[in-house]
């Protein structure tokens, strides 16, 4: 088993961001408040620890996205490998995509987060950026939401 165990100065060290900051304060907190109340003196030197597990990596990914892949990418915590998983009926909207990794069928890059493609128009642009019927995308001069095809 792998065991996780980040300081504000693992942090830090790595430039983290003020929100990152800021979760990392929260959690470590929790950890500690549970420590004591099972007869543990806090840490020293306050850290998360976490048992890193495919769920871990999972709940992190989730819940905090652009943390989660900030910790992978600087080095903090192992990246997940499960091409094994089943995702054939999970909700991929807003998952981080890179340009180069391959297409996926019916889905589409909106910048770097993975839509539906029949979300999306045509414009490249999402559903909600268009607004009413009729009314012009936010961001371009579309007027009228027309889906991508899926592949």
């Amino acid at each position: 088993m792998i065991v996780i165990r980040l300081t504000e100065a693992s942090l830090r060290d790595k430039d983290a961001c003020a929100d990152g900051i800021a979760l990392w304060r929260e959690i470590a907190k929790a950890q500690d408040e549970v420590r004591v109340a099972s007869g543990k003196r806090p840490r020293k030197v306050p850290c998360v620890r976490v048992e890193w597990t495919p769920l871990a990596a999972v709940w992190l990914a989730v819940g905090f996205p652009g943390f989660a892949g900030w910790l992978r990418d600087v080095g903090l915590v192992p990246t997940s490998f499960a091409s094994w998983a089943n995702l054939s009926r999970a909700d991929l909207s807003g998952a981080w995509r890179y340009d180069s990794d391959p297409p996926l069928a019916g889905w589409v890059l909106v910048g770097n987060r993975l839509a539906r493609a029949s979300d999306t128009c045509v414009c490249g642009h999402s559903k909600a950026d268009h607004g009413d019927v009729g009314a012009i995308c936010g961001h371009c001069d579309c007027t009228t939401f027309r889906p991508r095809a899926v592949a």
